[in-house]
């Protein structure tokens, strides 16, 4: 192999912004993209594979009988009453919170466990205190929310069907104490036990779903309609409710490692999705990884969010979609930060909107400036990404900022363009100056105006 071949080719990027053009052209020092995508991506399969043979988390047995059902439940705190016919179960609650201590929490594949609750703000507190995982096959529902916490383990296996007005799943503790009075702090306590959903977790329209553990993966489907889908790792994770949603989640950094993936569907369409790890330090690890689809597009006047965040010592590896387009309204947030972020080929950031773009931000904010987003130290973008900001119909482009406090390697495409209804120019929100590599080289030229300015980057 030459010198020559060894050595990165030149990059360069044409950049339109309104009636003016630039050229950016740098050389990199070396290929970055290539051998960061094959050592993630190996790091990835390996965390999936080590998940699912137990390894590292959960062992899961072999899945139980069709007609399984809970055992053993005893009422600790509040009034319920649990009764069983066949291959079903009901838990009728009295009160608004109770608390339900169980030997095993297993559903069959044929089997039922439903919640009657008195309203939609009502929970349910289901405590595993055996020694096995939970593994649910068959149907999980109630009207109100069930929690259920199982240091052991939690999965729901392929086939499983979860309808429900709020959802957390769990393998961090919560003190009884902690959870009559709303205070909604989950702790490992030595627990490494991971949840693994393989089925259809759904809550109703403004609900949530959370799965909490050391290690959560989904590879079904996750949806909670204009709520929020939370999975999250770490040592500590507080549920921040407002009323009967879920509207933030503190993740405190691990003394084990913290992984959190999705190789499916996610969805909270008109409400946020926030996907969260932390570790301790780098050489415990922390990965959020998203290797299928992210969705929440907009609806009516609510954006979408999507929040990805690794921590300070963790990475965050985009190689799938991310959608918080709106077909009415303006596009919607997507936020990627960690130690080092990383959109790999096969992503697909969508955030146009009819009336507006929305705003990507991937390592950071504008020129690292905004201390409520954290700057990562080295983000790759690959050369089949794509990121889209614009405007479809009428209004602004979005904004999109790629960062990094130290290297930046990008080679993909970036489009923010805004758009004019009725001959009305619309003024993109495009920085003048993008986030890119501090040796990149600008030139500019000027151009013909055109009457919708508009932002596009893209490689060449």
């Amino acid at each position: 192999m030459s010198k020559q071949d060894t050595q990165a080719k030149p990059r360069v990027v044409h950049i339109r912004i309104g009636g003016r053009k630039a050229t950016l052209t740098w050389r990199p020092r070396k290929r970055l993209s290539g051998l960061l995508l094959r050592m993630m991506s190996r790091a990835r399969e390996a965390l999936v594979a080590a998940i699912l043979a137990g390894a590292t988390g959960s062992v899961f047995a072999a899945p139980p009988a069709v007609n399984a059902l809970p055992t053993g439940g005893q009422v600790v705190a509040g009034q319920a009453t649990i009764t069983q016919a066949g291959n079903g179960m009901t838990v009728v609650q009295g009160t608004d919170k109770a608390i339900l201590n169980w030997g095993s929490f297993n559903i069959g594949s044929q089997a039922s466990v439903d919640f009657k609750q008195p309203g939609m703000g009502s929970v349910a507190l289901n405590r595993v205190v055996g020694n096995d995982a939970s593994q649910i096959f068959g149907s999980l529902t109630a009207n109100g929310s069930v929690f259920l916490v199982n240091p052991n383990g939690v999965m729901f296996g392929a086939g499983a069907r979860v309808d429900v007005g709020g959802l957390v799943a769990s393998t961090l503790n919560i003190k009884d104490d902690d959870f009559l009075k709303g205070n909604y702090r989950f702790a490992r306590d030595g627990a490494t036990g991971s949840v693994v959903n393989q089925g259809e977790l759904h809550a109703a329209d403004g609900g949530y779903v959370a799965l909490l553990a050391p290690e959560v993966l989904n590879e079904g489907v996750v949806s909670a309609k204009l709520g929020t889908v939370a999975m999250a790792a770490g040592e500590t994770i507080t549920l921040d409710m407002a009323g009967d949603g879920l509207v933030g989640v503190k993740v405190d950094p691990a003394t084990v490692r913290a992984l959190v993936e999705n190789r499916h569907l996610v969805q909270a369409d008109g409400g946020r999705v926030i996907m969260a790890a932390s570790a301790a330090n780098a050489l415990l690890g922390a990965s959020v990884n998203v290797q299928g689809t992210v969705q929440a597009q907009g609806l009516v006047e609510r954006n979408g969010e999507i929040y990805l965040d690794a921590g300070m010592n963790g990475d965050a590896v985009v190689a799938g979609k991310l959608d918080v387009s709106s077909a009415t309204g303006k596009g919607g947030a997507v936020q990627v930060t960690g130690q080092r972020v990383g959109l790999f080929d096969g992503t697909d950031i969508d955030a146009k909107g009819a009336t507006g773009g929305g705003t990507v931000l991937a390592g950071g904010d504008w020129q690292g400036s905004n201390a409520a987003v954290a700057n990562a130290q080295k983000t790759v973008v690959g050369h089949h990404v794509s990121i889209d900001a614009s405007a479809t119909a009428q209004g602004d482009g979005g904004k999109v900022v790629v960062w990094a406090d130290g290297d930046t390697v990008f080679g993909g495409d970036i489009t923010a363009r805004g758009a004019r209804k009725a001959a009305t120019a619309a003024r993109s929100k495009c920085p003048a100056r993008p986030s890119w590599p501090s040796r990149a080289r600008w030139t500019r030229a000027r151009r013909k105006a055109n009457p919708a300015r508009c932002c596009s980057i893209r490689r060449t």
